[in-house]
Parts: C-alpha cells; structure tokens; sequence
C-alpha cells in the first residue's frame, strides 16, 4: 500500500509539473506576442508620423477627406506610440484602425505622386519609350533610344557610356523589361515606378508571410540599407526578377520544379542577371533528382523565356540579340574590381574581364560540383560573386540577392531546407 501511495503521488506530481510546464510555456508565447504586438504599434506609428507629414506638404488639405484623414493618421499616431510602450489599450484594434488609415494615405499619395512620369535611370527611361514605340506599332529593339531623352527630359548624366566613348542608345534588356509595366500603364498610371514598388511591397509581403512569427525581421533586412527601397523608386527594376526568382525558390523546394522553372523563366526575361543561377541550379537537379528532371527543369525556364521573347526574335533578329547582349559592352565601372580601372589606379584590358569572369564563373561550376552538400543552396546568390569580377558590377547587381539570402535563411528556420552535409 505504502509503495502504491508513493507511485501515486509521483505521478500526481508528474502530472503536476508538466501542467506548469504547459502554462509556464504558454505565458511565454503570450509574452512574446505582446512583445511584437508592442513592436509592431511601435513602428507604425512612426510610419504613420512620416505619412501624415507627407499629405501636410502635398497641398491636398484644402480637400476635407484629405485633411481629416490626415488628422486622424497623427492622433492614432500619437495613441499608438503611447500604447506601445504603457499598454494602455490593450487590444489590438488601435492597430488595425491606423494600418487601415496608414494603407489609405500610401494610395492616396501613391495616385498623386504618380500621375507624372518620373525618371532616375536611363533604364526606366527606355522601358517606358519601349512602350511607346510598341503603342505606335514598332519594334523598341530596332529603334535608337536617344529621343527618349529628348521626350521626357531626363538629364544626360543618367546615361550609360560604352567602351567605344558613346553612350548606350538601346533597350538592352529582355522584353519583359518593358511589357511588365503595361498593365498599370493601362491603368492610367504613366510613372513606371509604381510597378516598380508595387512588386517591392510584393516581395516585402511575400518574405513577411513566409517567415510568419518572424515577420518583423524581413522589414528590418528589407529597410536596413535603405538602398534597396530607393533604388525600386528611383529606376532601378532588379526587385522585379528578384520577386519571380524567389518565387522560384518557393516552388523549387516544395518540389514544384515546373512552376519553380516558369517563375525563373520570368526572372530572366526581365533583367540578364538571374541566369547566371541557372547553370547552379541545373547541377544541383543533376545531384539530386538526376538527368530527366535536369532536362525537364531546363526545357521549362527556356520555353518560357523564348514565349516572351520570341516575338521580338522574330520581328528583328539582329536587333534584338544586339539590344539583349549590349550589357556586355558598358564601361568599367562598379563596386568590384573594375573600381580600380575607373578610378585610375590600374589599367585592365576589357579582354581581361571576360577571362577573368569566364575562369570564376569555370572555377565556382566545380567547386559546387565538388562541394555539393555543403555549397548547394548558394546556387541561388552565386551571381554575386561572378559579377564582382565583372567589368560593370554596379551595387544594385549585389544589394538584390539581400531578400535572396533572405529566403534561404527563412526556409532554413522553416525547416524547408537543412543545414551544411545534410540531405534536404
């Protein structure tokens, strides 16, 4: 009896213990969600201190909607900020009344902003005489883009120089460089910068999403060099194949390799950069899942992007492939090694640049193939390091591979993906 009373109470103990456990566990979840909750008001009371400062200097006050939705973004503002640190409210509704107020403003300014054209690259700048010229039945590959200047305004020192002492005069991107901005273009809405942001609140979204209880990191990665943002304002359309390439990588590792190849397909039809993953890529289908899916996945990212570019192929064959290859020819210029040739110290043949990039990108092909287990899952940043021996290697090149590594350290907390010599 006396040994049954004592299995008894060592039970009712253990039963006990765990019961603490549970609750012990659960206070700290609670804890932790009131912390990001806390976070979050935290943060979206400065955005909406800065949105609301935005309409003041917009000249829309004099409208009454615009000015009390402007008063209304500061008071919740100033609620939020509050709540944020005391918790006075205590419910998250205050949150959801100033996200909603914070979305309404960034329309609001994003219609009035965007009304006129603005252009901070030649790039942008070509895409949208791109569009014109496709409007008025001509082929943008066979065209000069330097009316375009003349058009729009932009100034001179936004143009690319050539090795030949000109200046680039031609779209030199895939076509999807210029019919992806169509649609909002059909809207109404002649700046190209609002696809431009619309697809870097895409990938914001997607990253926050997919990181789920750590959301709050993705935003902080994604503002940390505010680069990254300024650049998709001001012209420059990389976040455009970074949002497709990491598309790809999501349906990559849940083993949808046919919408993982279409979504690559996509990347590369809107800037060059992306393709220099492929061949990575292909070896680490031919390490894992053999010939037949190689092929198939290869078969897939080249259909799609000979669908898109065909049309142009065909219209004007030479013109296309000498816009679509020009990118080979631009000046030395850029954060890797060709800084040192453009800011005088050394004086580098372009020959060399090819050779060096050929025996890089030759070098890092097998030393992926050797070190495959542990070197596999950079198969989707590896473009990095070959365009830093690049003679053109400009810092919006390596700043989008940021929500690339990104992802991979996301599906790696996931669990999506395993750590070095493990199989996936």
């Amino acid at each position: 009896m006396v040994k049954m009373g004592k299995k008894f109470l060592v039970g009712i103990t253990s039963i006990i213990t765990k019961l603490k456990g549970k609750q012990s566990r659960m206070r700290n979840k609670e804890s932790s969600n009131r912390n990001l909750e806390r976070i979050f008001k935290f943060f979206l009371a400065i955005l909406l201190f800065k949105y609301s400062l935005e309409f003041y200097w917009t000249g829309l006050l004099t409208y009454p909607w615009d000015i009390a939705l402007m008063m209304s973004m500061h008071f919740i503002a100033v609620l939020l900020l509050i709540d944020s640190v005391l918790e006075i409210f205590n419910t998250s509704f205050l949150s959801y009344i100033g996200a909603g107020l914070l979305l309404s403003s960034v329309l609001v300014l994003f219609t009035v902003y965007f009304k006129e054209p603005h252009f901070g690259t030649d790039g942008i700048l070509f895409s949208r005489y791109a569009i014109d010229l496709l409007f008025n039945g001509e082929n943008p590959y066979s065209h000069s883009m330097l009316p375009a200047y003349e058009k729009y305004g932009l100034n001179y020192r936004w143009t690319t120089p050539t090795l030949e002492g000109g200046i680039v005069d031609r779209f030199s991107y895939p076509p999807l460089g210029f019919l992806i901005f169509i649609p909002l273009f059909l809207l109404g809405i002649p700046d190209l910068n609002a696809t431009t942001i619309l697809f870097f609140v895409l990938t914001l979204l997607f990253l926050c999403y997919e990181a789920r209880r750590l959301w709050l990191l993705p935003v902080i990665v994604m503002f940390l060099d505010p680069n990254l943002f300024l650049f998709s304002v001001g012209g420059v359309y990389d976040i455009i194949w970074v949002f497709f390439l990491l598309l790809a990588m999501k349906f990559f590792y849940e083993k949808q390799r046919v919408l993982s190849a279409v979504f690559l397909g996509l990347a590369i039809s809107v800037k060059q950069t992306p393709a220099l993953t492929i061949p990575f890529i292909l070896i680490y289908l031919l390490k894992a899942s053999g010939m037949k899916d190689t092929f198939k996945y290869a078969l897939t990212v080249g259909a799609t992007f000979i669908i898109i570019s065909l049309p142009f192929l065909l219209w004007d064959p030479k013109s296309y492939l000498a816009g679509v290859l020009a990118p080979l020819s631009g000046i030395m210029h850029g954060m890797g090694l060709a800084s040192l040739v453009y800011f005088g110290h050394i004086n580098l043949h372009p020959a060399f640049f090819r050779v060096a990039v050929s025996v890089i990108l030759a070098t890092l092909l097998a030393l992926y193939w050797i070190n495959f287990d542990k070197l596999k899952h950079s198969c989707w940043f590896m473009p990095m390091l070959i365009l830093w021996f690049h003679m053109r290697s400009l810092q919006n090149y390596f700043i989008s591979f940021v929500p690339v590594a990104m992802y991979i350290f996301i599906l790696w907390q996931k669990g999506k993906i395993r750590g070095i010599k493990h199989e996936d």
